[in-house]
């Protein structure tokens, strides 16, 4: 989720959808109120090593860790237009290529 409600709790309203038959073809109306979600599940780049999947979402909220990982997120596709990508516009150079941690810190 985006800002400006990252990270909190948010109501999601019900969708109301009609038949409208213009022809009047059917002699009745349709109305059913639904939620607008659909069911998913979610991994990491490590659990899905090895795995074949028909659809993908990679969520970059940061640069990944190295050129591996990301491989990983994207050759597990069984097909190029089932991909998205969300990510971060930092996290993308002027190239539109994903940007990859060049160094790590010592914490010691």
């Amino acid at each position: 989720m985006t800002e400006p409600s990252k990270g909190k709790t948010v109501l999601i309203p019900r969708m109301i959808s009609t038949t409208e038959d213009d022809d009047k073809k059917i002699p009745f109306m349709v109305k059913s109120k639904q939620f607008p979600v659909m069911p998913a599940i979610a991994m990491t780049i490590n659990k899905a090593q090895g795995q074949l999947i028909d659809h993908v979402g990679v969520y970059l909220e940061q640069p990944v860790f190295t050129h591996d990982q990301l491989y990983v997120a994207l050759s597990r596709v069984t097909s190029r237009k089932a991909i998205k990508i969300a990510a971060d516009p930092e996290a993308i150079d002027e190239d539109g290529r994903v940007q990859c941690w060049r160094s790590v810190e010592s914490t010691t």
